[in-house]
């Protein structure tokens, strides 16, 4: 398995078509056992480039965050990415962060026969890397193996 190169970048606010106008680029690189490692710096990335909104001290001493996106779908999306790519490919998982949404990539592709429509049914669960997935689930990065959120 080679090693694998992950891209995040936050491009310019408003910037839909030029993809090369980057404001800050990070990549991450690892291998197999530092997928949790991976995860966690991607997820953290994406938090630190969103929009938040710190509360008011009303009902403990700690404020509350919200965060314009949940940090428990950004994390999903992530372990995704990450635990369903194609380890033979040396592409990069790629998370971008625009003004107006995050995007997330990775090199591999839906099982034979079946089509993105699929992913919004139930259905079961068909990991591309069922021992990174289930390494995953043990770590509770995952709640249910094909469960989503």
């Amino acid at each position: 398995m080679p090693a694998s190169e992950n891209q995040i970048v936050v491009y310019q606010p408003n910037e839909t078509v030029r993809l090369d106008v980057r404001l800050e680029n990070e990549i991450i690189c690892g291998i197999c056992h530092d997928r949790f490692i991976i995860v966690d710096q991607k997820e953290i990335f994406v938090l630190n480039h969103i929009d938040t909104t710190i509360g008011t001290r009303t009902d403990s001493v700690q404020a509350p965050t919200t965060y314009e996106i949940p940090p428990r779908a950004i994390r999903e999306v992530i372990v995704n990415a990450v635990a369903h790519r194609d380890y033979a490919s040396t592409a990069s998982v790629e998370v971008r962060v625009f003004s107006d949404r995050v995007e997330v990539w990775n090199p591999g592709e839906l099982p034979p026969g079946k089509t993105v429509a699929w992913l919004f049914d139930e259905h079961e669960s068909m990991p591309f890397n069922p021992l990174i997935a289930s390494a995953f689930y043990q770590a509770r990065y995952i709640e249910h193996v094909g469960s989503g959120i």
